[in-house]
């Protein structure tokens, strides 16, 4: 099987520097597991949701939900449901909060990338679920 990684820009650098705060963002290549054991992390690290459905169904259900509402406000709900399909498709060896620390959405130019990448990701984990079936 050939490697799938996706690109998400990460906060490489957030501190304060003589009062004003200083970020530094950088992309980063992630390698999707898309085996059944991004499964078996969504059954460890979300049970709850995981007793509803699988992770496939979740990542195609969540992927319709759009990521900025009418207000043009980020959807707080939205980001972190892709987010969570996202973390299981990685094989992290890290809590879920990590991972999320990961971003910053206080920078609208930096939030309109980050949910680009997302986009992209999804549709790569989709082509690879449509692949297997």
């Amino acid at each position: 099987m050939k490697k799938l990684n996706v690109s998400l820009r990460i906060k490489t650098r957030d501190e304060i520097i003589d009062g004003k705060r200083v970020t530094e963002f950088a992309d980063k290549n992630f390698e999707l597991d898309v085996t059944l054991n991004a499964q078996m992390r969504w059954e460890q690290k979300f049970p709850a949701q995981a007793e509803k459905e699988e992770l496939i169904v979740y990542a195609q259900r969540v992927e319709k939900h759009p990521l900025k509402l009418e207000s043009g406000v980020i959807s707080s709900a939205a980001l972190i449901a892709k987010m969570k399909v996202l973390y299981c498709y990685f094989n992290f060896d890290f809590p879920f909060s990590d991972f999320l620390a990961m971003f910053d959405l206080s920078l609208p130019e930096y939030t309109k990338t980050l949910i680009d990448q997302i986009k992209n990701a999804f549709e790569i984990i989709n082509e690879a679920a449509s692949e297997k079936n």
